[in-house]
């Protein structure tokens, strides 16, 4: 069934020619209405490849198209509980479509691809699953232990994440505890826990200067190391502010992880980075011409990324930017008290009012 794949390449046209929409619409009309009809005459099991794989395509159009959350939602609670219901380590029968027995590449897109989702999904919107995703997780950990290519490198086995997935545990781990902001003692001893595990990967994870100096910037590898780094410091940036909620990001530790992310992002010229690592490190600017930097970036790549997601990345930061940066309020940095809500402040909450990551 190829309606799913046919509506998002059609919509992936349709950026330079609006003609293409209505294609779009239609294929993933027939997609949709067939699986439908299949799952209703008792057609499927769940555990297809064909199936799983339309659904992961009927959610990538969902992501795309950004016109409703609903059925991206419906989309992602599939997938995962197709892949629960397979097992990450589903072996295909005769009967099914693709070409090799034992694909583990397609198993790994299929993986990556519903971590991605639904963490995505869970930093505006909460877990998208009806279970624990520390369970979800627990299920798919093994998937990553075996890369479809062990001879490659990480970066090459990561075709959806574009990361360590390990990241992205810590990624959702991190907004379930942001969502329970202020935290309470439980909520304070699970975020300094997972602040220890993340300093502990990192120092093992060989991301730093050294490890990439002899690298030339345009391989994959030397890119992934560095979208690795973007995110850890991201994510020090987060948890360090879950720790210290009072702490503002003129804050000389979250100014110096500021700094060492800027300097990736202006390195990395024409980078995809992912959205995430921007939100955060966006949420921390004071001046205008960090702001000029960020927003430079998440320009450039908004000529490839239209997911809803990174729409509500690019609307949120202006918002907040619009809100706390003086060149872009024209307030004086003197009229920015101690008490004012800074960017982190107005993404992840503060005294109990829900913030705009959380609400």
């Amino acid at each position: 069934m190829a309606d799913p794949l046919l509506a998002c390449a059609s919509l992936d046209l349709a950026k330079n020619d609006p003609s293409y929409r209505s294609l779009a619409m239609k294929y993933y009309g027939q997609g949709v209405k067939v699986l439908r009809e299949n799952i209703a005459l008792g057609k499927v099991e769940g555990t297809e490849d064909w199936v799983l794989l339309n659904v992961l395509h009927l959610n990538l159009f969902e992501a795309w198209n950004a016109t409703s959350q609903t059925p991206s939602l419906l989309h992602i609670q599939g997938a995962a509980q197709m892949l629960m219901l397979r097992g990450t380590t589903h072996s295909r029968s005769e009967s099914n479509e693709l070409a090799h027995p034992d694909d583990k590449v397609s198993a790994r897109i299929a993986v990556e691809s519903v971590v991605y989702h639904t963490v995505n999904w869970s930093i505006f919107n909460g877990n998208p699953i009806p279970m624990p995703l520390n369970e979800l997780w627990d299920f798919l950990e093994p998937a990553f232990a075996t890369p479809p290519f062990p001879a490659a490198s990480e970066a090459e086995n990561s075709p959806v994440l574009g990361v360590p997935w390990q990241l992205y545990r810590f990624l959702s781990e991190a907004t379930q505890l942001a969502r329970l902001l202020p935290l309470d003692a439980l909520g304070l001893e699970s975020a300094l826990a997972l602040t220890d595990r993340l300093n502990a990967w990192e120092s093992t994870a060989m991301l730093g200067d050294e490890n990439t100096a002899e690298l030339d910037p345009a391989t994959a590898v030397f890119r992934y190391k560095q979208r690795a780094r973007l995110s850890v410091i991201a994510l020090k940036i987060l948890m360090f502010k879950l720790v210290h909620p009072d702490a503002a990001v003129a804050s000389q530790t979250i100014q110096d992880l500021l700094s060492q992310a800027l300097q990736i992002i202006q390195l990395q010229v024409g980078e995809r980075f992912h959205f995430w690592p921007l939100l955060m490190i966006g949420s921390a600017v004071l001046r205008g011409d960090q702001v000029r930097i960020i927003r430079s970036r998440l320009g450039e790549m908004s000529t490839t990324m239209r997911s809803g997601s990174f729409l509500k990345v690019k609307g949120t930061l202006e918002v907040i930017w619009d809100t706390v940066v003086p060149e872009n309020t024209g307030r004086s940095c003197g009229n920015l008290t101690p008490t004012s809500p800074d960017g982190l402040d107005l993404l992840l909450g503060r005294d109990g009012r829900p913030g705009l990551m959380t609400h």
